[in-house]
């Protein structure tokens, strides 16, 4: 397995408003033993003006990341004897992506309704990095 060391930089800025509504995460999730992890990069901004962003973009880089998590290593593990060391493939991330926001989105959606917040939500942008490719992915959560 070969390794690579990579910085990562994270910025946020609170645009002169009392409280910051960003939420970022950078984590590796590892399919495999024998596999390269996956990078993933994810960084989520409440909307401004609207009503709690700050627990919107926490909650959506919760939800993506569990999603991307259980889509790209642990279904991939169970039951799984073989050693394969191949990469998720470029469709394989993408249609986890598709899959993880369109989750995300519902999960949010319902914390809004089951917590009367009018009007709240965030925007996501994820980018699963596996070896040299990135899938990246923005989409606005309401």
């Amino acid at each position: 397995m070969k390794t690579t060391n990579i910085e990562y930089i994270s910025r946020s800025e609170t645009n002169k408003r009392p409280q910051n509504e960003d939420s970022f995460i950078i984590c590796q999730l590892t399919p495999n033993p024998n596999q390269n992890p996956l990078t993933l990069l994810a960084i989520s901004d409440g909307i401004g003006g609207y009503e709690h962003g700050e627990d919107i973009s926490r909650e959506a880089l919760k939800k993506i990341s569990l999603s991307l998590f259980e889509t790209l290593v642990f279904e991939p593990s169970i039951n799984n004897q073989e050693k394969s060391t191949k990469p998720p493939t470029k469709e394989t991330l993408t249609t986890a992506i598709k899959e993880a926001i369109a989750q995300t989105n519902a999960h949010i959606k319902r914390i809004i309704k089951n917590n009367s917040w009018h009007k709240s939500g965030a925007t996501l942008a994820v980018a699963p990095i596996s070896g040299p490719r990135a899938i990246i992915s923005k989409q606005g959560h309401y």
